[in-house]
């Protein structure tokens, strides 16, 4: 679901909108790494992180905290807000549209539940085949991944589990 969001928003106004704002000053022939910087960049920038349970209740009426739900990266893109599985979508929307390609990274990261997908984040695929951390929601750079990584698998866009 995640995946098809990604793909059918690329090149969206609102995520295009979004990347050219981004992507202001970078020069042209910039390295996939310079635009992932650029779009991790504007992501903290310009979005409000936003606890899940809090964001659920106010979007959908479910203030129990056992809803997951996903928001189109067109829809972030306007609102600026949201929480990693808001985040991860639009980022991976934005550096398609800037013509890079990335994967999403699940992780469960929390201790008292070691086997629970619990984040996700994009991650751009640089032009050696390498996998660049982008944690917008909650990275303190671009780069930096969560330590607590108790599990972890890597998606394409096109909703095929890599590793």
């Amino acid at each position: 679901m995640m995946a098809t969001q990604v793909l059918q928003r690329v090149g969206a106004p609102g995520v295009a909108q979004a990347t050219r704002e981004a992507l202001a000053g970078i020069p042209l022939g910039a390295t996939r790494q310079q635009i992932a910087d650029a779009v991790w960049r504007w992501a903290r920038e310009n979005m409000e992180l936003v606890d899940h349970e809090a964001l659920a209740c106010e979007m959908a009426g479910a203030c129990s905290g056992d809803v997951q739900f996903l928001v189109d990266p067109e829809l972030a893109a306007l609102q600026r807000r949201g929480d990693c599985a808001i985040y991860t979508p639009l980022v991976c929307s934005m550096l398609f549209t800037a013509g890079v390609p990335c994967r999403m990274v699940v992780v469960a990261a929390d201790r008292a539940e070691p086997r629970r997908f619990s984040h996700v984040y994009a991650a751009a695929v640089l032009e050696d085949g390498s996998l660049y951390p982008l944690d917008a929601s909650h990275g303190q750079a671009p780069g930096w991944e969560t330590p607590n990584q108790h599990r972890r698998a890597v998606w394409s866009v096109f909703g095929l589990r890599l590793w």
